[in-house]
């Protein structure tokens, strides 16, 4: 059986493009894979095949060239798929290349097609898009999820949120981790080191520097902190819109770093802030509480489902700075709660959050729903 993923930049380093290719190498266990994207990582998983498109860029527009990207990659992803006379299924990595590639191929020749929803577009916080990218992506999910034979949620909010949209066959598989440091098998001298020879609270946050991640929230926090004189370190890992106004605001910035040296920055802090004005998921908070950190995370979406008060991580109101520095400022002078929250932290996501049962998941949705099945 053939299954084809489509996926916008495939090769970048977004969370969405490391679900896809780990979704890709999932599916293809069982199945054969094909990839569409406009850029592919240097090594494809085991068994995928790719297929790159030549989608038209209209970065001269700025900020505006959202829109017209991503419309101009979804239609390259059509006349590929439209090009493959035998494919089974077409899982869609967000729903505007479902929109507008998977779902005509289904009218045409009644391929069934899949979305993994990532996140609610259209509902994130003012400022985060332009106003023509959060019309363009309600017009996508009112057109696609009707249709879709499929909806791979990441949790129960964008579960039920799919169902509201019209969503006839919704299934929860959320994103698995890598473990690749955890204290048991991975913590060295130098990390205990550090941990045990700074007064200061460590804080790591990992992630893009955008609005919807409330930075500034924890921008602002951390200001509170330091009118306390609370004793505090924090460093920002990432990129994004919001870099130039943290870097104003004297913010510890250490840039993007490849996937597989996260875990070294978890492992380096005492804790990891995840101050998300919405969050779907988090990929960061399980790979963080994998590494053995607890974290500090907003009372949001589904993140509960994943953090526990006071057992492997404090959760704050979301979108509050001053309830932000209070658990910062609670961590930093009970390092006795710090530390059981620490032992908690790996066991409470590993293995429940592995890609091998987010795999079985995935590909026994997909089984069912593939042509041959129908």
């Amino acid at each position: 059986m053939h299954v084809a993923i489509v996926c916008r930049d495939a090769g970048g380093t977004g969370s969405v493009a490391l679900v896809a290719l780990r979704h890709a190498a999932l599916l293809a266990r069982e199945f054969r894979v094909t990839l569409v994207s406009d850029s592919l990582p240097a090594e494809l998983p085991d068994g995928v095949q790719a297929v790159r498109v030549s989608a038209r860029l209209f970065d001269m527009f700025r900020r505006f060239a959202h829109v017209p990207n991503e419309i101009a990659f979804a239609f390259a992803a059509r006349f590929a798929l439209l090009k493959m006379d035998d494919l089974d299924f077409v899982l869609c990595e967000g729903d505007v290349p479902a929109a507008i590639a998977a779902r005509p191929l289904k009218r045409r020749r009644g391929t069934p097609f899949g979305i993994v929803t990532h996140g609610d577009m259209a509902r994130r916080p003012k400022g985060t898009f332009d106003p023509r990218l959060s019309a363009l992506y309600r017009w996508a999910e009112a057109r696609s999820a009707a249709e879709a034979d499929l909806v791979i949620a990441l949790g129960p909010t964008m579960a039920e949120l799919a169902r509201r949209r019209g969503g006839r066959e919704v299934v929860i598989v959320p994103n698995g981790l890598d473990v690749i440091l955890s204290r048991e098998d991975g913590e060295g001298p130098a990390a205990q080191e550090r941990r045990g020879s700074f007064a200061a609270l460590r804080m790591t946050y990992v992630g893009r520097l955008a609005i919807e991640k409330g930075v500034l929230v924890l921008m602002d926090a951390a200001r509170i902190l330091r009118e306390r004189g609370v004793a505090f370190e924090l460093t920002f890992v990432g990129s994004g819109p919001l870099e130039g106004e943290l870097r104003k605001r004297g913010a510890t910035l250490a840039g993007p770093q490849p996937h597989d040296e996260i875990g070294k920055w978890f492992q380096a802090a005492d804790v990891v802030v995840v101050p998300s004005l919405n969050e779907p998921f988090g990929l960061v908070i399980i790979e963080a509480l994998a590494a053995g950190t607890p974290v500090i995370a907003s009372d949001v979406d589904d993140i509960p489902t994943i953090v526990r008060d006071r057992e492997n991580g404090l959760l704050v109101p979301v979108n509050d700075a001053r309830a932000l520095a209070d658990a910062i400022e609670l961590l930093a002078n009970d390092r006795q709660l710090l530390s059981e929250l620490r032992n908690n932290a790996r066991p409470s996501v590993w293995p429940r959050f592995s890609w091998e049962e987010s795999g079985r998941l995935l590909r026994d949705a997909v089984r069912s729903r593939l042509r041959h099945n129908r």
